[in-house]
């Protein structure tokens, strides 16, 4: 009856143990994929910002400063992202030390359909103020002190078409980054120098 028993044991042990390989088998399965897959790999943004006027890196004429007629830039835009609504434009300067960034050209409520500001363009959009005199137009560079200054011209790519509920003329670049925050899909950007004679 012992013989028996032991018999009878040892089968039921053997049974188990096979019984717990059979459900092992099936999890290791699962958790390996049938097939390779592919890592995802974030695409560049290709959205751009040139000008007829100048080159990035490059000078910009006297016509755009100061020193001479003081009008705007042409500037051009492209491959802006999928779900862009508006754009914006700013334009600054970053002086020395402990002096506030300089800003001379603030628009936005540009609409989706339109990648480009005509040189001297003053009616697109809705125009925040400069910091020079305070106007909502554009304000010629007009730096100090010998040597070349970089200014820097951004365009942002907007999911929004409007920035602000109700237009305003007191919107400042700063303004305009708080607001856009939350809606920037995408920014170019384009440096130009300026040495004044």
């Amino acid at each position: 009856m012992k013989k028996v028993f032991s018999f009878a044991a040892a089968a039921m042990c053997v049974l188990s143990l096979v019984g717990c390989v059979g459900y092992a088998q099936p999890t290791s399965v699962v958790a390996t994929p049938s097939s390779p897959t592919t890592p995802i790999t974030p695409t560049p943004s290709s959205f751009n910002l040139t000008s007829k006027s100048f080159v990035d890196g490059g000078l910009m004429g006297s016509e755009f400063t100061c020193d001479g007629a003081g009008v705007s830039p042409a500037l051009e835009w492209k491959n802006a992202p999928a779900g862009t609504q508006g754009f914006a434009v700013t334009m600054h300067h970053f002086p020395p030390a402990n002096e506030a960034k300089h800003v001379y050209m603030v628009v936005f409520d540009l609409p989706s359909s339109l990648n480009h500001l005509e040189r001297g363009s003053t009616t697109l959009g809705s125009w925040g103020i400069n910091t020079v005199n305070r106007k909502t137009a554009y304000t010629p560079p007009c730096s100090k002190g010998p040597g070349r200054k970089d200014y820097i011209l951004t365009v942002y790519a907007l999911s929004a078409a409007r920035v602000f509920s109700s237009g305003s003329s007191a919107v400042a670049m700063d303004d305009l980054l708080t607001a856009i925050k939350t809606t920037t899909l995408a920014t170019a950007t384009l440096t130009v120098g300026y040495a004044r004679p």
